[in-house]
């Protein structure tokens, strides 16, 4: 009885290890089937495409928001310091005359003595110091300046158009003008 006990479970135990191992050999020996490939690569390619979509879309949008900004930013900035600067001038010696216009702006500050405003290469310059970035070109096609004499009271407009420098993005593309005018003391 002992032997016939000991037989069958050998028997069981050699049953097992068979099972066992033809699961191993089912499991390493199964691959893919066509179809099952094709929709891989179909799910891939989609989940890819959507990806670089994406990844474009802000990639154009913060180029978008960087144009605009670089843009309001130098235009602010030139406008407050050209303001600032001709409240505090003691006189205005170009554009000289009534109702004169013109690209360059000279004026005399108590502080400074002689200051120059002028483009250059499509960037606004202060005693030839650069006060807009190269990202931006100030436009030169109208008139920038203009002295305005009314008795005693002689204004200056400022007309300032600035465009971004996209290099070749056209979707970058962003031009803003400011236009105010102040009194010279």
């Amino acid at each position: 009885m002992v032997l016939r006990d000991l037989k069958t479970k050998q028997f069981k135990n050699n049953q097992r290890e068979i099972r066992v191992i033809n699961r191993r050999e089912d499991w390493c020996c199964k691959g893919f089937t066509l179809i099952e490939l094709i929709i891989y690569f179909a799910i891939i390619s989609v989940v890819s495409l959507v990806s670089v979509d994406i990844l474009y879309s802000l990639s154009d949008s913060r180029g978008r928001i960087e144009s605009r900004s670089e843009v309001n930013q130098n235009l602010r900035f030139a406008a407050e310091r050209l303001v600032n600067d001709v409240h505090l001038a003691t006189a205005v010696t170009v554009p000289s005359g009534t109702n004169i216009f013109g690209n360059v702006l000279t004026m005399t500050l108590p502080s400074e003595g002689s200051v120059s405003y002028s483009v250059s290469g499509g960037v606004l310059q202060r005693n030839a110091t650069n006060l807009t970035s190269n990202n931006v070109t100030v436009d030169t096609g109208s008139s920038i300046f203009t002295r305005i004499d009314n008795g005693n009271n002689k204004t200056i407009q400022i007309n300032l158009k600035m465009s971004y420098n996209d290099a070749g993005r056209p979707n970058w593309q962003y031009a803003n003008s400011v236009q105010t005018t102040a009194a010279v003391k």
